[in-house]
């Protein structure tokens, strides 16, 4: 009978504050931070006389942002955004990945 009544008693304070999962926080790339990096990295390409195709993803390989810079070829549109794509999925700047490469 005490085992009945103190779970009755209890049950209630159990339901009433139920245990919260522990999820993981993780940071994520905002689109002002990739503007950022994407002004950047054009004033860069404008110091140097290059012209490119400017990609940023998150870090699942995913197109946050992408600027072609005047007189780029079309086609480098595809390349910036595979080269970006692999970076991120293989955790690498884009030099490792060049360097990598046979």
């Amino acid at each position: 009978m005490k085992r009945i009544l103190f779970l009755a008693l209890t049950l209630p304070l159990l339901l009433a504050h139920p245990a919260k999962a522990q999820l993981p926080v993780k940071k994520v790339l905002t689109l002002e931070v990739a503007t950022k990096i994407a002004a950047a990295a054009q004033a860069e390409a404008k110091k140097r006389g290059a012209t490119v195709v400017i990609v940023v993803v998150d870090d699942g390989g995913h197109l946050l942002l992408l600027e072609r810079l005047d007189d780029t070829q079309v086609a480098s549109v595809e390349v910036g955004i595979g080269k970006a794509r692999t970076a991120a999925i293989f955790r690498r700047s884009k030099q490792g990945v060049r360097r990598s490469g046979p």
